[in-house]
């Protein structure tokens, strides 16, 4: 989770390590665009590694995550370009929830 959206559930309550309710949510540990998980805090990992289930919200997620094979992982986007909308086979402007294997 990046910039606004992070410091306005911070501001709620429901940051770092903290449950919301319903689930974790939880900081990469990197400044960068999307989720390099080699530039990300070993706690992330820790974390990425052993979740029940991952969602990664945006297309920068979705470039930099995609090509993780975990059953586990699921992207919530809007498909902003015609090469991510063909690779996800949708529309451009698509509000897209994908499993990141099927």
């Amino acid at each position: 989770m990046r910039d606004a959206c992070y410091k306005r559930r911070y501001r709620k309550g429901c940051g770092v390590w903290r449950h919301n309710g319903f689930c974790k949510v939880i900081d990469n540990g990197d400044s960068s665009p999307g989720t390099d998980l080699k530039h990300c805090s070993p706690v992330f990992n820790e974390y990425f590694d052993s979740s029940d289930m991952i969602v990664a919200k945006g297309q920068d997620n979705y470039e930099t995550l995609s090509g993780v094979k975990k059953m586990n992982l699921y992207f919530l986007l809007m498909a902003k370009c015609l090469v991510v909308a063909r690779h996800i086979k949708c529309r451009p402007g698509n509000i897209v929830i994908k499993n990141n294997l099927l």
